[in-house]
């Protein structure tokens, strides 16, 4: 299958303009609680739709990220993100939207993939995310619905946040305990645009530019040079800012995403801490 081409100001402005509508103001922002028809279990499994608008002026373009936590028993905090997923919103109806799963190049583009069949969000009540439906569907076989997912307009406590610059801690502790650590990091993003890795566990090491494909919404990286390590870690993958469980004004734990659009398991996960902000 072949990804569609276009520079990322040709993805906005033209392949998925025939995609927006006025009437998308009814569309709720923010983070919604979900549950996984196919799990049974309380505190894992927690599902997460983010919604977003597009932040270019005058554009009406939504976009959204799917996300599965584990949880703590008894606890709102997050023990680790298992899997994320990257959409452009396509409005059908008033009750019903098509979520068009992104991918990115090695060049920083993002793209859609015209054969891949678009999961659908079916609302309950225009506007609203209670009682919605999320029927995913396989990227290869978009005729099998792999996972349902009911959702409420009741809000999960994550934010989508915007371009945050800072030193962030890479990790895959699925304790969560690396939220206590201070004074470490090995990943750090300046105000100039610029991330640098030094992740000996990942093995990722180098300079790249980030770059903010949909304002406020999503980011690529590319590699400054040629002598970087970590390409499959960090190249085609879609980024975006977030604060898992939001404890803003007491705490400001936000964290960096890479998202690999064709392994949803296969999640970059940065956390910045909040005494060693970028200067």
């Amino acid at each position: 299958m072949k990804l569609m081409k276009n520079s990322a100001k040709y993805l906005v402005a033209a392949a998925l303009t025939a995609f927006t509508s006025a009437s998308f103001a009814q569309l709720a922002q923010g983070s919604f609680s979900g549950k996984n028809e196919h799990q049974g279990s309380i505190t894992n499994d927690h599902m997460t739709l983010l919604v977003k608008k597009d932040l270019t002026p005058g554009s009406e373009d939504y976009y959204a990220v799917l996300a599965e936590y584990d949880l703590l028993a008894f606890s709102k905090i997050t023990k680790w993100v298992n899997r994320m997923y990257a959409y452009k919103i396509v409005k059908q109806s008033d009750l019903i939207y098509a979520m068009v799963p992104l991918f990115a190049t090695s060049q920083g583009d993002l793209v859609i993939k015209n054969e891949a069949g678009a999961s659908a969000l079916i609302l309950k009540t225009p506007g609203s995310l209670e009682g919605a439906i999320f029927s995913r569907t396989d990227i290869q076989d978009p005729t099998k619905v792999v996972e349902r997912i009911k959702f409420t307009d009741k809000s999960a406590g994550s934010t989508w946040e915007n371009f945050i610059a800072g030193k962030y801690l890479g990790t895959q502790k699925t304790s969560g305990l690396d939220y206590f650590k201070n004074n470490t990091y090995n990943m750090e993003i300046s105000n100039a645009n610029v991330v640098s890795f030094d992740y000996e566990k990942e093995n990722i090491h180098g300079n790249w530019d980030l770059h903010e494909r949909i304002p406020g919404v999503f980011f690529t990286l590319t590699p400054k040079s040629k002598d970087v390590k970590g390409l499959n870690r960090v190249q085609s993958r879609i980024a975006m800012f977030m604060d898992i469980v939001n404890q803003k004004p007491k705490k400001t734990n936000d964290e960096f995403m890479m998202i690999n659009p064709i392994q949803a398991d296969d999640v970059g996960f940065y956390y910045e801490r909040e005494n060693v902000k970028a200067k």
